[in-house]
């Protein structure tokens, strides 16, 4: 039998708005997850972040929203799994851009991988211990969940913090490089994962399947489970969400820990 894991905190940045253990904070007029400040997820001043381009501003955005209130869980033993479907693309053709005007950006070279966004976290938070980035479709989310959950119960990690992030500049949304398989709705979703109940945590055990046999559910492009299992959690509820995309069919389930 598997060992139990606990959700300790989560975050997201959606269309519908800023959610996290605190409650539901409206955007401002006009404003969405491509363009979150500052001040809306952390606290405290961080010269560095008007200036992460979209991808990292994401991550770094919903991590430090889901991280706030759980003091230090930084170490050795806390690592990351990233799920990034459109990776660095729209960081990609902004150097491409200074390339072609003859003077290329190193800002914009430094963020050209879609591994980037896990540097500002890492060094921000102190997380030393393995990390995972998946990208390139539309399930990459639900594979940096699984890899969480397989490092957490091979004891590779005590701590994971799960992301999938969607980031395409608005500007990019009609670019031909970008594949029409991709979604380019800009959101973000963070989940906190630990291997020991935490008296800081929510106090909730998830578990998940990726192997449910059934062929009848048809692909859903997107991550509406994510957005389904954010809903749940700002509710309080507990419960269970399917989800079939890429040949993963299966359940996320949270529970109360008694």
């Amino acid at each position: 039998m598997n060992c139990p894991v606990y959700l300790d905190a989560f975050a997201a940045l959606l269309p519908s708005g800023i959610y996290s253990d605190s409650g539901i904070a409206a955007w401002r007029d006009g404003q969405g997850p491509h363009d979150v400040s500052r001040e809306q997820v952390l606290d405290k001043p961080y010269p560095g972040f008007g200036k992460l381009h979209i991808a990292d501003r994401l991550a770094f955005g919903v991590a430090a929203l889901a991280l706030g209130r759980c003091g230090d869980r930084g170490g050795n033993g806390s690592g990351i799994t990233l799920g990034i479907p459109s990776g660095s693309l729209s960081t990609d053709l902004r150097y491409r851009e200074s390339m072609i005007a003859g003077f290329p950006s190193p800002a914009a070279f430094s963020a050209t991988l879609p591994s980037s966004p896990l540097a500002d976290i890492s060094i921000y938070f102190g997380f030393k211990g393995p990390s995972r980035v998946i990208s390139g479709d539309n399930a990459s989310g639900l594979c940096a969940f699984q890899q969480a959950l397989t490092l957490l119960r091979l004891h590779k990690a005590a701590t994971v913090l799960v992301l999938s992030i969607v980031a395409v500049d608005p500007v990019d949304r009609s670019s031909p490089f970008i594949p029409s398989s991709l979604t380019k709705d800009n959101r973000a979703v963070a989940f906190l994962l630990t291997s020991m109940q935490s008296r800081a945590g929510l106090g909730f055990v998830i578990d998940a399947r990726f192997d449910v046999p059934d062929k009848k559910l048809p692909d859903v492009p997107g991550e509406p489970y994510f957005d389904a299992l954010i809903t749940m959690l700002s509710a309080h509820q507990t419960g269970s969400v399917s989800f079939a995309a890429k040949g993963y069919r299966g359940f996320i389930s949270i529970e109360k820990d008694l």
